[in-house]
């Protein structure tokens, strides 16, 4: 049995998971929703012989706790939101296509989840599937004015909780955007360079392409600081982003990994082509003038990634290229090749 502090730090980590990651929470309770007001139906279709709607429902209660469990261990929750909002949908309307007694206020219920688990478009189709299969069943409404109450309460329903789905995706899509970009150059920062680089390392072992890294240390920067002040520091560091940008090809991505340090993702390209590109970079950014009465250089430390390449292991070599260009007097370019 577990101790009391192994349970304490148990319950820690579950709740900590569920808190950070809003599709696996979502698809938990679901998960949880389903098996608790499902499983007495289970035993009653049992008892009364209604051995079809039993099977759906007991396949419905088994794929819910498969999914939930799917997305704990698995960690991509996304995917198992996406499977749990298709089969609830699918199993909602088989069970009523085979029950000739159909409550459509089960349906109220799905929409919601829906819209919390999956993108608001695939959740609109979702509902408007079991929409259809509520309204086309003879004996869910005993009128007209039944039927038509509940379509417009129903897409009263489906609307806004369209319209709130619609406005959470944007507001995530701009705080992820906000935790990827650095404030002061409106580049991205080290946490967008830490997933562009797994992307591109992927790409490296699959398709063997060429991907090229550069780090770039702006020389002297703390005699900046101190001479001119901070403001002027930031406004170096806002016109060298400008000008490497305007110095690289569309497809090669800027970064601010530090306070003076940058660092370029550099697509297709091999080593000899790569020194060349890197050092017309240091040379235009030696005469652009960045700040008055003084020359701005920057160090390069230059390597390639390779298949066998961690995070880690890319940005020592392209460090330790830095740090010998930094010794041999500045304002050069230094690549290190992979060894591996």
């Amino acid at each position: 049995m577990p101790t009391p502090p192994q349970k304490r730090r148990i319950t820690k980590i579950i709740t900590g998971r569920l808190r950070a990651d809003f599709h696996l929470s979502v698809v938990c309770i679901l998960g949880f929703f389903v098996t608790l007001t499902l499983t007495p139906f289970v035993f009653f279709r049992a008892l009364e012989g209604q051995w079809v709607i039993f099977f759906l429902d007991l396949c419905m209660v088994v794929v819910a706790i498969a999914i939930a469990t799917y997305g704990w261990v698995s960690r991509n929750s996304q995917s198992a939101a996406m499977i749990m909002a298709t089969s609830i949908t699918c199993g909602f309307v088989l069970t009523t296509f085979n029950n000739n007694e159909v409550s459509p206020y089960w349906l109220y219920s799905m929409v919601l989840f829906s819209f919390s688990l999956v993108p608001p478009r695939h959740a609109a189709l979702l509902s408007f599937f079991g929409f259809c299969s509520v309204i086309t069943h003879p004996s869910a409404f005993s009128n007209i004015v039944q039927a038509t109450t509940f379509a417009i309460t129903l897409g009263a329903t489906a609307l806004f909780s369209y319209i709130f789905a619609k406005r959470n995706e944007y507001q995530r899509q701009a705080l992820v955007e906000i935790a990827r970009t650095d404030v002061l150059t409106n580049i991205g920062n080290r946490r967008a360079f830490n997933e562009e680089f797994e992307i591109a390392l992927a790409s490296v072992k699959r398709l063997k392409h060429r991907i090229a890294v550069s780090l770039l240390d702006i020389d002297y920067f703390k005699s900046i600081n101190d001479n001119y002040g901070h403001d002027s520091g930031d406004c170096v560091l806002i016109a060298m982003t400008e000008v490497i940008k305007k110095n690289i090809r569309p497809q090669d991505r800027l970064f601010r990994v530090g306070g003076e340090e940058f660092c370029l993702l550099i697509a297709n390209i091999d080593e000899t082509p790569v020194k060349n590109s890197m050092n017309r970079l240091r040379e235009v950014l030696a005469t652009s003038h960045l700040i008055a009465q003084k020359q701005i250089t920057v160090s390069m430390g230059v390597t390639h990634i390779t298949a066998k390449d961690s995070l880690e292991s890319c940005l020592k070599r392209a460090d330790d290229g830095l740090y010998e260009a930094k010794n041999k007097g500045r304002n050069q370019v230094v690549y290190r090749k992979p060894t591996y």
